[in-house]
This record gives structure tokens, C-alpha cells and sequence, in this order.
């Protein structure tokens, strides 16, 4: 098995052989020693080739250094796609959120620990860098699916705020889903009858019902800028493994004028 190689920032020079000596017991390698969080970006950028760039950062903090300033480096280290474990001095003032917590990227440790703890934080660090790492390429994948699908697809959380819109439902409703992302649906997908009247959204039927809702015949989308557009939609709920709502899809697609509708289908492809 392929050793696992380290960057060790080492801001305690008095720490730095000890633990470096300690990293290289439990069987890691140690590529580079330096001072500063913002050396080692520097040190990678010089590095030609994956092989040679450390699977992880492990930060030995001096607590003095503010961390406003650490965590802007750290910011940097991250965009290199490389995680980071920080390691605290047991007097250091900063405090952390609880290792655990999904908001923060970063993982913990504070002197003294056993080499066991060490080993431990260090496996999962790499661990949560995989599975971010495996979340992120899902995503793009579903980005690429979804935005290769004919149908308008906006997703919404329980609340009816917009999660994600994909290129067509973007394409149609003349919004882009920069300026779209939490504004509330029925502000952005705004529908009406065949005489320009109003229509209830399926989006609360569907969140108030938890069923899936059709709508019976073209309706007109009023896009953000532009005449309306004749569209067939349909609504379902998504549920969270307790079988709660935690938010809806709209579905929806180009229809013919209501007065050619009849001799159409207007079934929607829900996925």
C-alpha cells in the first residue's frame, strides 16, 4: 500500500522535528517541512505532477497566529483540492466548531494526543476529502444530465425557495439561477389561464399534499422578460428517509397553443 505523503506546517519551530518525527513512525511521509500556511501554497504551485503533491496539510499552530489570517491561507491550500488537519496548542485561544459539524471543512486536533489520535485525525481528514471530493464530481454529473434534459426542471425546499433550475427552466423562465437560487418559486415560475388570469402554483398543492399534481392542458408561463410561453407542467414532492417533505420538482415543457392542445399530449416527463 502506497504511503500517505504530508505537508507538515510547523509554526512552533521547537515542535517541528518532534512531530515530524512522530508522523514518520506511524508510517507517513513527510514531503516538505515549512513555516507558514501560505509557503506551503507556494511550495505546491513549484511541484510538477500529482505524485509529488502531499495528500494532506497538517497545520501546527503557533497561538499567536490570528485565525482570520490562517483560514485565508487554508482558503487558498483548498482550491489546490488538498485537505488540512489543524493541530492546537492546548493554551491556544482560537476555538473551533465541533470536528463533526458538516459546515466546516476542516478537522482537529489538540495537544497532547496519543499517536493513535493522531493517526486517527489524519484518516479522517483524508476521509471527508474523499467524500467531498466524490459529492462535488456526483454533482457535476447531475448538472450535466440535467441540463441535457428538453423538460424545465426547478427543484424547491419546503419552504418554496428555489434550489436549482436547470438550463431549459432557465431558458424558459428567462431567469438565471444565479439570481434565482432562494428566491421563492412562485416569484420566478409565474403561471396563468388561457385568458391571461392568474394561476395557483402546483408547488404548494405538492408541498402541502406531498402527491404528485399534473396539470390537465397548456398553461401560460409569464417568462422575466418576453411574451408568455405555453407550457404542460407537472409537480412532485421529495421526501428525506422519514418520509418527510423536505421540498418539490417542477417539471415543464413547450406546448402547442391551447386552441391545437386537444390533439396533444401534454404529459410531462418526470424524473
Amino acid at each position: 500500500m502506497e504511503k500517505v505523503r504530508l505537508m507538515l506546517v510547523e509554526e512552533t519551530p521547537d515542535r517541528a522535528g518532534d512531530l515530524s518525527a512522530q508522523l514518520k513512525t506511524l508510517g507517513y511521509t513527510v514531503v516538505a517541512t515549512v513555516p507558514s500556511a501560505r509557503q506551503a501554497l507556494q511550495w505546491i504551485d513549484r511541484v510538477e505532477g500529482q505524485e509529488s503533491r502531499p495528500d494532506l496539510v497538517v497545520i501546527d499552530l503557533d497561538h499567536s497566529t490570528p485565525l482570520k489570517l490562517i483560514r485565508a491561507a487554508i482558503g487558498l491550500l483548498q482550491e489546490s483540492h488538498i485537505p488540512v488537519l489543524f493541530i492546537l496548542g492546548s493554551d491556544n485561544p482560537h476555538r473551533t466548531p465541533a470536528p463533526q459539524s458538516p459546515e466546516d471543512p476542516f478537522t482537529y486536533l489538540r495537544h497532547p494526543f496519543t499517536a493513535r489520535e493522531l493517526e486517527s485525525s489524519i484518516s479522517l481528514a483524508l476521509h471527508r476529502h474523499r467524500l467531498e471530493r466524490q459529492i462535488e464530481n456526483n454533482e457535476r454529473m447531475f448538472h450535466a444530465i440535467m441540463d441535457e434534459v428538453a423538460e424545465g426542471i426547478i427543484m424547491a425546499d419546503a419552504k418554496g425557495r428555489i434550489t436549482y433550475m436547470n438550463r431549459t427552466a432557465q431558458k424558459l423562465t428567462g431567469w438565471r439561477f444565479q439570481v434565482a437560487q432562494g428566491k421563492p418559486q412562485t416569484q420566478v415560475y409565474r403561471v396563468q389561464d388561457n385568458v391571461g388570469r392568474p394561476l395557483t402554483s402546483l408547488l404548494g398543492t405538492v408541498l402541502s399534499k406531498g402527491e404528485k399534481v399534473n396539470r390537465r392542458g397548456p398553461i401560460g408561463l409569464n417568462p422575466y422578460d418576453g411574451d408568455a410561453l405555453w407550457v404542460c407542467e407537472s409537480a412532485l414532492p421529495v421526501h428525506d428517509d422519514r418520509h418527510e417533505i423536505i421540498g418539490a420538482i417542477t417539471v415543464f415543457r413547450r406546448a402547442p397553443s391551447p386552441v391545437l392542445w386537444e390533439a396533444q399530449n401534454c404529459e410531462v416527463l418526470v424524473i
